[in-house]
């Protein structure tokens, strides 16, 4: 019998915690007011890191309200999300609408993101409009800035413990089992496992509950499960799979489709959680996972009739078998056609060196991977494409910050949405940060005027500017005066 910490995604050389605690938020339209949708309540403590949740929480036009839950990773941060149909109806007379109620964790340090899910993805289901319905006439006239303060009393910490854990994880296991045909969930952790995204669990009739949606997570390798996002369902008529998957790796869709054979690993987690044998799992890791037989074009090939297929992908040349693991996420993220973004996040975690000298074969290759791949392809939208080809751009230079590199791959455009140092915020130390004016006062100050005259999103906006702020408190380099360059940007940017 398999314990409850001898899952993958569990694993923790620490004493469970006697709780997990978190913020919640509500939201969705305001019955009778004039105001789109907006934060409905609050407690004291949510999204008080100034992320711009509603966008990161979203999936899709959102035009086919369904009761569903989902688990958002976002940096430090995870959230459990559930949402039902609104039974508001809005000045204009309006109704059918998306409410959504959202609870908060911010990750101790060690602990594994899938233990938060399985006591938090049950107990945000369990919630519902009750909690501001009868206030609603407050807030009828009011900006939509404004939203109920939620007491204490209505984000109490749930108590943790083994019988608790180990139910929860029966009850997940069972309605998988009861539902979900074992040769798709292989095929989901296949897709997982090599950096599909979004990795799709097809055809099924209705959302997983709660408890089964946090025990897909159990399987995984916890580098895998403690970062990816899971979408439960997805209320949109027209779903924009690629878009959507910038933010969710890994969805559910009620969607029918032919599933190829899996991987003999993907095989083993699926069977490993249907059948609760550890041994399955007992030896598995992301870097044992086989990439499956894949299609592929060339870069410059215009042979791509009809729309783009998932999982097609570009002949770019392969990275050493020892590479590390930062550059192996690069390219998975250069040849897949339909990967549109790559967090700096995702990057950071997959592990390795943040830095490389120009004269290195990983920084020829990645030179290489943008020159080949900025054609862009028929039937991709061009815009989103530039984004791609300037996020390896970003990435690039932070990897390798010389003037060579400038030189070799250039800087995105003044209207690009993609700042060039956004991988920068991988970089935590002074060092590693100060590399980054190996380019020289010249080339440094160009990309710090374009990062912060960008229009990125709100998120992503900010943390660039704490992260600037905090490097120009704290260096030390002398040839260049980063503290300067940085606050002339900086002051450029608001005039």
């Amino acid at each position: 019998m398999m314990r409850n910490g001898d899952w993958p995604a569990l694993q923790f050389d620490r004493p469970l915690p006697s709780s997990v605690e978190y913020e919640r938020g509500v939201r969705g339209k305001v019955h009778g007011a004039r105001t789109d949708f907006r934060w409905i309540a609050q407690s004291a403590g949510f999204g008080r890191e100034g992320l711009d949740l509603h966008s990161q929480l979203n999936l899709g036009a959102e035009d086919l309200p369904e009761c569903f839950q989902a688990w958002r990773n976002i940096a430090e941060q995870c959230f459990a999300m559930t949402a039902y149909p609104s039974r508001a109806i809005d000045a204009e007379g309006r109704r059918g609408f998306l409410e959504k109620q959202v609870l908060e964790w911010r990750k101790p340090p060690g602990m594994p993101a899938t233990l938060a899910a399985l006591f938090l993805l049950p107990r945000v289901s369990e919630m519902t409009d009750e909690i501001w319905w009868d206030h609603s006439g407050a807030l009828q006239g009011s900006d939509s800035m404004i939203h109920l303060s939620l007491p204490s009393t209505e984000h109490d910490p749930i108590a943790v413990d083994e019988e608790a854990l180990a139910a929860t994880i029966e009850r997940g296991r069972h309605a998988l089992r009861e539902t979900v045909d074992p040769r798709t969930l292989a095929h989901f952790y296949d897709q997982l496992l090599t950096r599909r995204h979004p990795a799709c669990l097809f055809g099924l009739r209705q959302p997983l509950p709660p408890d089964a949606l946090a025990a897909l997570l159990l399987p995984l390798p916890r580098e895998i499960a403690d970062r990816i996002s899971l979408a439960g369902w997805i209320p949109s008529s027209r779903p924009a799979l690629t878009e959507i998957g910038s933010r969710w790796e890994a969805i559910i869709l009620a969607a029918d489709s032919t599933v190829p054979s899996p991987s003999v690993k993907a095989n083993e987690m699926a069977n490993s959680l249907l059948t609760n044998d550890r041994s399955l799992t007992a030896s598995l890791t992301i870097d044992e996972a086989p990439p499956p037989a894949l299609n592929t074009i060339r870069p410059s090939s215009a042979k791509m009739g009809g729309k783009i297929r998932p999982g097609l992908r570009f002949e770019l040349e392969q990275p050493a078998a020892g590479a590390p693991p930062v550059i192996r996420e690069l390219y998975e993220f250069a040849t897949a056609v339909d990967r549109r973004w790559l967090s700096p996040d995702t990057l950071k975690n997959a592990g390795g060196p943040l830095r490389f000298r120009s004269s290195a074969t990983e920084a020829r290759l990645l030179c290489d991977w943008i020159k080949q791949v900025q054609k862009c392809p028929p039937h991709a939208n061009e815009k989103q494409w530039d984004a791609k080809i300037d996020l390896l751009r970003s990435a690039a230079i932070v990897l390798v910050p010389e003037p060579s590199t400038m030189k070799a791959v250039g800087l995105p455009a003044t209207d690009s949405p993609i700042p060039v140092l956004l991988f920068g915020l991988m970089l935590d130390n002074r060092g590693e940060r100060d590399a980054l004016a190996g380019v020289g006062a010249a080339l440094l100050r160009n990309m710090l005027e374009q990062s912060t005259r960008c229009r990125s999103s709100y998120y992503w906006n900010g943390r660039l500017r704490t992260w600037l702020s905090r490097w120009q408190r704290d260096t030390d380099r002398k040839d260049v005066n980063v503290e300067m360059l940085i606050a002339e940007a900086v002051k450029h940017r608001r005039q």
